[in-house]
């Protein structure tokens, strides 16, 4: 992330969310080639909660409204602090990806591909 890409109103937490779909996880690849599930910055008075849907539709087009639950806090690379939610669809989700992305896809546990956000790899080697 380029620092003119930070807005003035983003706090220095974190929220992102996993969606799983038959055993696993959709991630989304960065420009410079880091895999890492849709996460942004939570702007100033947004709940965690509210900044991970916010930024999941920024950058999938997807809107979950139920059934997602909180499933961990963890720090980025950064230092700062990273919530992580958790849904689980019945359905293949395609997401819509912005600019922010080049390439999508789902990816078993045990198969994950080498470049895997420090957050989110932070938190599965806690699994």
């Amino acid at each position: 992330m380029r620092y003119d890409d930070i807005d003035k109103n983003d706090t220095n937490e974190t929220a992102g969310i996993i969606i799983e779909f038959e055993e696993k996880i959709l991630l989304l690849q960065r420009p410079q080639g880091t895999w890492a599930i849709p996460k942004g910055h939570i702007k100033e008075g947004e709940s965690a909660y509210e900044g991970m849907l916010r930024e999941l539709k920024e950058e999938t087009q997807l809107e979950i409204k139920n059934n997602i639950r909180f499933l961990h806090r963890t720090k980025n690379k950064t230092g700062s602090i990273l919530y992580i939610y958790h849904y689980h669809s019945d359905i293949k989700i395609i997401p819509i990806i912005n600019k922010e992305h080049t390439d999508w896809g789902y990816f078993s546990l045990n198969r994950l591909p080498d470049n895997i956000d420090y957050g989110l790899n932070r938190f599965l080697d806690t699994r």
